[in-house]
Parts: C-alpha cells; sequence; structure tokens
C-alpha cells in the first residue's frame, strides 16, 4: 500500500490586526516554534497522501473498521471472539 501519512506543524502568522496568515509548514514543532513569533499560532495537522485510488479504497475500508472497533467495549470485543 502506498498511502504516506505526514505529520506537520503550520506557522500562522499574526498580522497585527485581526487575523493570522499561513506562512509555512515544518516537519518537526521545534524548528515551527523557532521560526514563530511571539503573537504567532502552530497547528498540527496530518496530510494523508494515496498514489492511486486503489490505496484510497483500501485504506478508507481499513480506516472504517478501525472507527467501528474503537466504538466496542472491551466486553463488546470478547463476545465478537476479537480478543
Amino acid at each position: 500500500m502506498a498511502t504516506q501519512v505526514i505529520e506537520v506543524w503550520d506557522l500562522h502568522v499574526w498580522d497585527g490586526g485581526d487575523r493570522e496568515n499561513y506562512r509555512a509548514s515544518f516537519s518537526n514543532p521545534e524548528a515551527a516554534a523557532e521560526a514563530a513569533g511571539q503573537h504567532d499560532r502552530i497547528d498540527q495537522r496530518r496530510i494523508i497522501v494515496h498514489e492511486s485510488k486503489a490505496d484510497y479504497v483500501e485504506w478508507q475500508s481499513g480506516n472504517l473498521r478501525r472507527n467501528a472497533l474503537a466504538k466496542l467495549t472491551n466486553e463488546e470485543r470478547i463476545v465478537l471472539g476479537l480478543v
């Protein structure tokens, strides 16, 4: 499967008024913090990149399964034979 999950930290620079403007993305939080000013904001986000539609469909079905399993209690998992 050629799906990549990339964690980035986005730097939003305060314009001195009531807005913040996107400036750059960094691969680690330390670099983002070093580039940020006193009133700037850093947001962490996850970018998911798929190489093909088949990779996307495979990832989506796996993601659906993970979300469904996360909603089950431990007792429900035992009853279903998942544990």
